[in-house]
């Protein structure tokens, strides 16, 4: 799975940085200074232009680019596709339909506010990922299908750099990609303006007590050593986040972050442990005091191969664990969080997929249902490392560590 560069300069000392699309915490080599990326109007980067165009009038075409996992419920189980792709965001047919593989291939920057030229405002609204897909390359097979998800998605809009001189010249490669134009084409006459500011800073200190926030430079969660809370980053700024570290006996090898939500899913009554037992048909009588036990979904908090992703939020969500929780950050250190809390809750629908009885004709109930997150908790689950895998402590579920060393492509 591919991920693009993008180059930038620190906020405080304008040393360069070279960027990954998935980076949302930056310290500087140079000056040490540790900085949150915030993009207030979503992620707005740039292709780079011929050095042989440099010096012409460029017109910035828009595209909205989609990276992320879709899965398709049908009635024989779900599948999943890694899709990555982009698609015009105006009408016009001078300009091609996508920019392909360039922005995999090529080091793309952050829009600054002076960069000179035409940027060409997009036509309409971002459509979601599922719509576009559905209006370019998506084409599903003959079996029906019940619902799509997309999860781990970035979505961001890209600018392409164009100039007009009789012809419409790709300026990436300074090379023609039109015959030429009449006076009245209507490319001549597509305005544009000046870009808006596409990314902010925003020091990685704790809103409480000032202290410096600790997270790997794909997290979207950190965390405080002095005062012991968990912060999650968003286009605001901080919100803290409720969180617990699992007690376990003896030290572990580190700990791997889970979303634990407590949501309504339609009319399906899943308020206790009791009621998954019923609605999954489990292996086990429902005894009294599973009556007491609040029922709570399971998604991982970080990024991992698709299919591992629903394994183990279905295993945690059936097991139902009522660990012992610790609210002070453990010594050992943890996996970063990387996977927000709204991509979470869009897994419950498919974790439940793949356990209610009977699926066949509960199925389009799940389909239409309105899933409701009423409350989310971040949890710190410990594991022991062994030559070739994970083992979560007091579980029998284990993750190979190529999925683990794999996730950051994702």
């Amino acid at each position: 799975m591919t991920s693009f560069s993008i180059q930038h300069q620190c906020p405080q000392c304008g040393a360069p940085a070279l960027l990954q699309e998935t980076d949302r915490l930056m310290t500087c080599r140079f000056c040490k200074v540790t900085s949150v990326l915030m993009f207030p109007g979503g992620m707005r980067t740039v292709l780079p232009v011929c050095p042989s165009a440099a010096d012409k009038p460029l017109v910035y075409a828009p595209y909205w680019r989609y990276k992320g996992i879709v899965f398709t419920c049908l009635d024989a189980g779900v599948q999943d596709r890694f899709v990555d792709f982009s698609v015009a965001a105006i009408p016009s047919v001078r300009f091609p339909r996508s920019v392909g593989l360039r922005s995999q291939a090529l080091k793309l920057r952050y829009v600054p506010p002076e960069l000179p030229g035409r940027f060409l405002k997009p036509a309409a609204s971002k459509p979601d990922m599922l719509t576009a897909l559905d209006r370019t390359q998506l084409r599903e097979s003959a079996a029906p299908w019940h619902f799509r998800t997309a999860i781990g998605d970035v979505q961001s809009l890209l600018y392409a750099p164009f100039y007009l001189d009789r012809k419409l010249f790709d300026a990436v490669l300074d090379r023609a990609i039109s015959p030429v134009l009449a006076e009245d084409d209507e490319v001549f006459g597509l305005g544009g303006e000046a870009p808006d500011p596409s990314i902010d800073f925003l020091p990685a200190l704790c809103p409480t007590c000032g202290w410096d926030l600790r997270g790997e430079r794909d997290s979207i969660c950190l965390d405080c050593p002095n005062c012991q809370k968990v912060w999650a980053t968003d286009r605001k700024g901080f919100q803290e986040i409720p969180f617990g570290y699992v007690k376990t006996q003896g030290t572990p090898d580190g700990y791997l972050p889970f979303w634990r939500i407590q949501a309504s899913v339609g009319s399906f009554r899943l308020d206790t442990y009791a009621d998954v037992v019923r609605a999954a048909n489990l292996p086990h009588v429902p005894q009294p005091v599973d009556e007491t036990i609040p029922f709570r979904f399971w998604a991982p908090a970080f990024k991992i191969q698709a299919k591992r992703l629903m394994h183990l939020g279905r295993s945690l969500t059936l097991m139902q664990p009522q660990w012992e929780m610790a609210t002070e950050h453990a010594r050992t250190g943890h996996r970063s969080v990387n996977l927000p809390a709204q991509e979470a809750v869009e897994t419950i629908r498919l974790n439940m997929a793949g356990w209610i009885t009977p699926r066949q004709k509960l199925l389009p109930a799940l389909a239409e249902a309105q899933v409701n997150a009423l409350l989310h908790e971040l949890i710190f689950v410990p594991f022991v490392a062994g030559p070739h895998e994970l083992t979560l402590t007091d579980t029998r579920i284990s993750i190979p560590n190529a999925h683990i060393s794999l996730s950051g492509n994702l």
